[in-house]
Order: C-alpha cells, then sequence, then structure tokens
C-alpha cells in the first residue's frame, strides 16, 4: 500500500511539473494584458430613461479598448473599438451616447447604431445641472462650437480664450476678443439665444444659485465691481476704486445674494485693508470694516 502511495505521488509531481511547462506563471506583463472593465464614472455610465447601459473594457483587444452599449432586457447591443475613451455620458433623452477619445469626439445614436465624428477638441465641457442636453467643444486657434444634443442644433465661435457655465445650466459665459477690447465676454442664453457683451473685465464671479454675474472693470486708474443682475438683464456699478487700490476675495453667501470682499490700498510697508459688503437692493458696496479701526 505503502509503494502505491508513493507512486501516486510521484505521479502527481511529474504531471504538474509537465503542466508548468505547458504554462508559465502569471507575471506582471500578463496581468496588464488582460481585459478589465472599468467602472470609473466617465467609463460607465447609465441612460436618464435607465434603458441603455455603456461602459468600457479596456486592454480589449490587446492595447485597445472596447466601448460596450446595451439596451437592458434585450439584445441590443453595440460595441466600439477605439482607444482608450474618456467622459462617456447620454443625452438627456437617452437617444444619443457621446464621448471623448484623445483629441477628437464622437455621438453614437442609439436608434439606427451609427456614430458621427463631432469634431477636434482640446476639451469637452457641460453644465452640470443640464448635463446632456448643452455641449461645448473647444479646438487650436480659439474656436469653439455649442451643440445641443436633443434639437440637434449647432453653432461656432471664434475668438475663444475660456467659457463658463452658469450655476443653473441656463447661460454660457465666453471670454473672447473679436473687437480687439481687452477682457470681452460674451454672455448667451441657452434656450433664446439673447446675448450681452461685456469689455474691459478683469475677472467674474457667477453667484451660487446663477442668478447674478459681477465684473470686475475699469482700467488700472480706475477699478470698477458690477453687479449684473440675470433677471432683469440690469447692470450696476456697486464699487469705485482709486489708482492705488485692489480688490481681493470675492465672496457670496449661499443663496447669492449678498457679496463681501476685500479691498487693498498703499504700498508694502503701509497697506491697508478695508472690507465691503453689497446685498441686493442696495445702491453701492458699504465699508464694514476698516484696516485703520482700533480694533484691528
Amino acid at each position: 500500500m505503502k509503494k502505491y502511495f508513493l507512486l501516486v505521488a510521484a505521479c502527481v509531481a511529474a504531471c504538474l511539473r509537465i503542466a508548468a511547462q505547458d504554462k508559465p506563471l502569471i507575471n506582471k506583463q500578463m496581468l496588464g494584458s488582460w481585459p478589465l472593465i472599468v467602472a470609473r464614472e466617465s467609463h460607465t455610465t447609465l441612460s436618464p430613461s435607465g434603458q441603455f447601459l455603456a461602459y468600457t473594457i479596456y486592454n480589449h483587444p490587446i492595447n485597445l479598448s472596447t466601448i460596450v452599449v446595451q439596451e437592458i432586457g434585450t439584445n441590443w447591443k453595440k460595441e466600439i473599438i477605439s482607444s482608450y475613451p474618456e467622459q462617456l455620458f447620454f443625452s438627456i433623452n437617452s437617444r444619443h451616447l457621446c464621448w471623448r477619445q484623445n483629441d477628437s469626439v464622437f455621438l453614437l445614436t442609439t436608434s439606427t447604431k451609427n456614430m458621427r465624428f463631432l469634431g477636434v477638441s482640446n476639451s469637452l465641457s457641460f453644465p452640470e445641472s443640464k448635463k446632456g442636453e448643452w455641449l461645448f467643444l473647444t479646438a487650436g486657434s480659439g474656436k469653439g462650437k455649442l451643440m445641443n444634443l436633443v434639437s440637434g442644433k449647432e453653432r461656432s465661435f471664434e475668438g475663444v480664450l475660456d467659457h463658463s457655465w452658469s450655476p443653473d445650466g441656463q447661460y454660457l459665459l465666453i471670454s473672447a476678443d473679436k473687437t480687439g477690447a481687452n477682457g470681452q465676454l460674451q454672455l448667451l442664453h441657452l434656450k433664446t439665444g439673447k446675448e450681452r457683451l461685456f469689455s474691459n473685465v478683469k475677472e467674474y464671479r457667477w453667484s451660487p444659485t446663477g442668478h447674478a454675474l459681477v465684473l470686475v472693470t475699469g482700467t488700472a486708474g480706475n477699478p470698477q465691481l458690477e453687479w449684473f443682475s440675470l433677471k432683469d438683464g440690469s447692470l450696476r456699478t456697486i464699487w469705485t476704486g482709486q489708482s492705488d487700490q485692489k480688490l481681493i476675495n470675492l465672496v457670496f453667501d449661499g443663496a447669492g445674494r449678498r457679496l463681501a470682499f476685500g479691498v487693498e490700498e498703499g504700498s508694502a510697508a503701509q497697506m491697508n485693508r478695508s472690507i465691503w459688503v453689497f446685498g441686493e437692493g442696495q445702491q453701492r458696496a458699504v465699508q464694514t470694516i476698516d484696516g485703520k479701526s482700533p480694533l484691528l
């Protein structure tokens, strides 16, 4: 019996040695070639209707990726081989899947499975509060393109330096220089298409609710702070400074109806700082704290 067990053990050992020769040990290189489902938010997404799921399989095929779009509960499926895709998201009506691949942006229509090249883009952005409805692409040479993923309407812009969405997703603010004036801002209401231009803007801030826009304007010898109401379109100068004064640290309250900011003046050796407050309904900002106060 003992000899029998020894014989079995020898056979098992021999089989293991043969298997080891046929199948090399797993190493990092082999692990790196295995397909991997990427579960991060920018690579996996669900349509707003809950009807479609899109996800990315990295390294399938090797050194490439596959975007898989499938209808939940049916056999409908579309696979797209690409390089490493990013920013996958569905349109708000669930009819299109959009993603960025290197410097290109693509759109897949779920009803037809047709894929469309939207353009070359250095960046792709959308308002977080209305994700899947509006899209803005920027490319080299200051070119920009605004797209509505529901209606299919497009509009091109030139001389784009930067852009920003309002917190409520109703406006797009484009920093451009079409006329040669420094600091030109173009404010666009997305639904109506109405525009408003601002010049000599050095800095701007959206209110947290998106109902107001604060602009730092003027020249070096005449700095100004302006409050633009997006509700009624009124523009009000709430503070005017001197040549040696500088605005610092603009801060809104939670409702976006009150603004506090600091003002620096004087030289580095004799710097004075004050704090000003402006609220809706006031004509001008009011100084509340003076750096010369004995309490400071």
